[in-house]
């Protein structure tokens, strides 16, 4: 029986796909080869407008749940050509989706990317809906990062602590024992500053942060921003997606480049609260 898998991923940032070709055998994955390829601007527009309401909303994501995962495909098919497999050698594809909304407040997140016409497409079959279960058993609706980061970053010298900042940021603590591993969410992490760059600045992101750098930095409005936020919830309690609603006011009173430097200091103060939410009930490694 094969042990090759794919994996696909598009983050909230919707920069591109991700697909990773990996042998499980053993105790950890082995990661064979990767393909990376960027959507297409008019699909990233088109993404981009579900994220937020709008007229005939539903009917744009049925049909956006159907390019998607063509896409997804492509990329699929795009990964097996550089390796030389066939779909026949893969057992299975893990797809993620894309995530549209994302509401844990709310109890729901909705990632796009049909996985029958996936499967259809590639011949493949496929898991995906990683998420639903999670979000009904109380979670944040990220089960398989910090299980994932316990298989390859898990210690027995002491507790670890992982730190992803992508649209979102998140963390997984990681103790030790496999039992005792979780992970959440701690709110915007690049999202904010992309939307603010693709706006004003017409690219995707703020290449090497150089537009945000390129005066100096206030960082009071960020700290007392987070801690009138942080203040109205529960340690671990990530800062939800309408946090753009009582940013606006404030921000549409500044000049975009401050702005733009408001939001880098802002990501990184809500990224370090979310490791002090951590680290002051535990000691450990952060990576």
């Amino acid at each position: 029986m094969s042990d090759l898998y794919i994996g696909l991923m598009s983050g909230t940032s919707m920069d591109g796909i991700d697909a990773v070709l990996v042998r499980f055998h053993g105790e950890r994955p082995e990661l064979l080869a990767s393909h990376a390829q960027p959507w297409p601007v008019k699909v990233t527009n088109r993404l981009h407008a579900l994220c937020n309401p709008g007229p005939n909303e539903i009917d744009r994501m049925g049909e956006m749940d159907q390019i998607v995962a063509v896409h997804f495909a492509g990329a699929v098919r795009a990964l097996l050509a550089k390796t030389g497999h066939h779909p026949n050698q893969i057992k299975a594809i893990g797809s993620h989706g894309q995530t549209i909304r994302h509401r844990p407040e709310l109890g729901f997140t909705l990632q796009i990317g049909n996985g029958a016409r996936l499967a259809v497409e590639t011949g493949i079959d496929v898991i995906c809906d990683f998420r639903a279960k999670d979000m009904a058993l109380g979670g944040q609706g990220a089960p398989l990062v910090p299980a994932f980061h316990q298989a390859v970053f898990g210690s027995k010298k002491g507790p670890r602590m992982i730190l992803n900042i992508g649209g979102i940021a998140n963390v997984s603590v990681l103790p030790g024992p496999d039992d005792q591993v979780f992970g959440f969410d701690t709110g915007p992490g690049n999202t904010l500053m992309d939307q603010w760059y693709r706006k004003h600045k017409g690219g995707s992101y703020d290449p090497k942060g150089a537009w945000a750098a390129s005066d100096g930095m206030a960082p009071h409005f960020a700290r007392q921003f987070m801690a009138q936020q942080r203040a109205r919830l529960a340690p671990g309690q990530p800062l939800p997606a309408t946090l753009r609603s009582s940013l606006r006011a404030p921000l549409q009173r500044m000049a975009q480049q401050t702005l733009a430097q408001h939001l880098r200091e802002l990501r990184g103060r809500n990224v370090e609260d979310g490791a002090v939410v951590v680290l002051d009930n535990a000691s450990g490694e952060v990576l």
